[in-house]
């Protein structure tokens, strides 16, 4: 499928192939994650339906703040476009998407490590401290949570993409939280309920050390190890047909480590999700082109895309990188800069 972005943050225009692994590579604020999130957008506001609420919870910011911009000058109309999903916003209004291009999406952001263990921490204090207390009712517990989990909430709110990283994370699991269980008042013991479904969950996650048998909770875990296996359970867990955005997946990773990754990319493909992939490594290019060369990946799985801005041109453009059947791939733009910068 194609994706179409115009007129988004640092995106004037640019038009590309999304393949059930597609990858952008290049500089820092080069715009790769403004093009992987693009996407994302597109899938929540068909969710949601409110386009400032996504734009809070996802930058932080209203929508007019991501329209790109000029000493001040908006640009309109701003496009994000996914096969027959059409979002448009002009001056005088916005045109939703009729639905989403995909059953769902999830988000792995770059701070991943420190949000899944700052969930972590949040159950065992309302574990220990509201629902395990014995001289209050249960009715009062049930308040004493909610407190907590709302001003956990608006936390969140303010740190994005925090908020939609929890509301994926406990989809994979099935429990609820669409944007109106957010609200207080007769929704609250929904929220409460369905979220303290995880509390066990997260309370007993542990890593098992791979030379001896002996377990560690996440928090005293190694940081790749835990995101390996963040990784693995969503590409599990995630529906069939739906988008995964994945930020860095080299972070806190050996390149064994991420060989080992890219090889469960296959098991996404297997079910038809659309990985967006935004990284800094070319081993993980490398990686894919080996599987492409022994045949557990094709080509047409695999879309690879540069990234770059300047001074002179200040707008991303794109480079398609194409990758070859005998596991190679064009070089990359930056690889001679690199080079000299070095030597």
């Amino acid at each position: 499928m194609e994706l179409y972005v115009r007129n988004w943050r640092c995106i004037e225009e640019a038009r590309l192939d999304l393949r059930p692994i597609t990858i952008f590579i290049g500089k820092n604020a080069s715009g790769k994650s403004s093009l992987a999130y693009a996407a994302y957008f597109l899938a929540k506001i068909s969710e949601w339906r409110d386009v400032n609420k996504v734009a809070r919870r996802l930058y932080g910011a209203p929508f007019k703040e991501l329209v790109r911009q000029v000493s001040g000058e908006k640009f309109y109309p701003v496009e994000i476009v996914v096969g027959e999903s059409r979002f448009v916003a002009t001056v005088d209004g916005v045109k939703m998407p009729q639905r989403s291009p995909w059953s769902r999406a999830y988000l792995l952001p770059s701070q991943r490590i420190a949000l899944i263990k700052s969930l972590y921490f949040l159950t065992k204090i309302v574990s220990r401290r509201v629902l395990t207390a014995h001289r209050v009712g249960s009715a009062s517990r049930q308040i004493m949570a909610l407190i907590l989990l709302e001003n956990y909430r608006d936390l969140l709110a303010g740190i994005p993409p925090t908020y939609f990283f929890i509301e994926d994370f406990f989809s994979l699991y099935g429990v609820g939280t669409s944007p109106h269980h957010y609200d207080l008042g007769r929704e609250a013991g929904v929220l409460t309920e369905n979220i303290s479904l995880l509390f066990p969950l997260l309370a007993d996650l542990k890593y098992r050390d791979p030379f001896v048998e002996h377990r560690l909770p996440i928090e005293r875990a190694p940081d790749g190890a835990v995101d390996l296996s963040l990784v693995k359970m969503y590409i599990e867990k995630a529906r069939r047909d739906s988008l995964l955005v994945i930020e860095e997946p080299e972070a806190h990773k050996n390149p064994l480590l991420l060989i080992e990754m890219v090889k469960d990319l296959e098991k996404a493909v297997e079910k038809r999700i659309t990985l967006v992939i935004t990284t800094h490594s070319d081993v993980i290019l490398n990686a894919i082109a080996k599987e492409v060369e022994t045949s557990r990946l094709s080509t047409g799985d695999v879309a690879l895309y540069y990234l770059e801005r300047s001074q002179e041109a200040p707008w991303t453009r794109v480079k398609k990188i194409e990758v070859y059947e005998d596991g190679t791939f064009e070089e990359l733009p930056g690889a001679l800069e690199v080079v000299s910068q070095i030597f």
